[in-house]
């Protein structure tokens, strides 16, 4: 007969985790293989709620966060540097380290605006420092921002700006 590896107890381990946690040192320890009875676990665990509901420990869902301020530059700096690509959330999120469903809600809680629309924000405003240069053709501007193009860029900088592209340039130059 082969011999067998111990079986763990994983009610240790899983105490071992829970003890590692802030305020854990609330927690009862027991030298009982079970572990603590609920009558020892009730204190502590009233005393954390009673901490929470008080105000001396807040508790923010992920929900209501935004990005890191680090993560925000990331996102902003990477969206200017690729103006002229076609960016996809994926690949903003990915460059910030996060899912795209979380990246799209944060950065949206952080700047007040889907990221899809700080995108084309910044296309509108990069458009418009190109258009103060008369040399500039529209259908260059239109690729050098993004847009896939002519039509899409007059499409958007006009809902944009109320004026289409051309209009805008000449009133610049007045």
């Amino acid at each position: 007969m082969l011999d067998q590896a111990p079986a763990r107890d994983s009610s240790l381990l899983d105490r071992a985790a829970v003890l590692d946690e802030p305020g854990a040192a609330d927690f009862p320890q027991t030298g009982s293989p079970e572990g603590p009875s609920p009558e020892e676990i009730q204190e502590p665990v009233l005393l954390q709620l009673d901490r929470v509901v008080t105000g001396l420990i807040t508790v923010v869902p992920l929900a209501l966060v935004g990005l890191a301020a680090w993560q925000l530059q990331r996102a902003r700096d990477f969206i200017n540097v690729n103006l002229a690509h076609d960016l996809s959330i994926a690949e903003i999120a990915h460059e910030c380290g996060l899912s795209s469903g979380y990246f799209a809600r944060a950065f949206k809680r952080s700047t007040g605006v889907p990221p899809y629309l700080w995108l084309t924000k910044m296309r509108v405003e990069r458009a418009k420092e190109l258009l103060k240069d008369p040399c500039c053709e529209l259908a260059d501007i239109a690729l050098l921002c993004g847009f896939v193009d002519q039509s899409h860029f007059t499409r958007v900088f006009s809902r944009s700006e109320g004026y289409s592209p051309g209009r805008w340039r000449r009133l610049q130059r007045l």
